[in-house]
């Protein structure tokens, strides 16, 4: 159910989500990981440029605050890489240059979310030929 929730293509659903996952901390670990599949559901795809600011916001926030596991979820699940842009990889090529003093499994989190950007770039590119 948390994962159909989030996935909802509306705003209030969107917000909730990011509510329930990044400003409380009493979800468990399976319900954090599916609400996190949902939100970045390709059926809201168009809500989710909203949250690009606020995803590289609380990324030291969030590590910082929780277990590994959960961290681990958020990094990765609240990732908008659906968006797949310009925009997604510059943003997340800044967080990487002016946060180099993050832990090193945070920058190697982002840093994948980055590498699937950058080939979908690359293979819109190529389609585009």
């Amino acid at each position: 159910a948390a994962q159909a929730k989030a996935a909802l293509p509306t705003p209030e659903a969107k917000n909730a989500a990011w509510s329930s996952l990044v400003d409380s901390d009493r979800l468990p670990n399976t319900l954090v990981r599916a609400a996190g599949l949902g939100f970045t559901h390709p059926a809201g795809v168009l809500l989710l440029d909203e949250f690009v600011d606020q995803y590289f916001a609380m990324l030291l926030p969030v590590w910082e605050s929780r277990t590994y596991k959960i961290a681990e979820y958020l990094v990765l699940g609240l990732y908008p890489a659906p968006l797949a842009n310009a925009k997604l990889r510059d943003a997340t090529r800044a967080w990487l240059s002016a946060n180099g003093e993050a832990p090193a499994a945070l920058r190697r989190l982002v840093a994948e979310n980055l590498a699937g950007v950058e080939r979908a770039l690359a293979v819109q590119e190529r389609d585009a030929l």
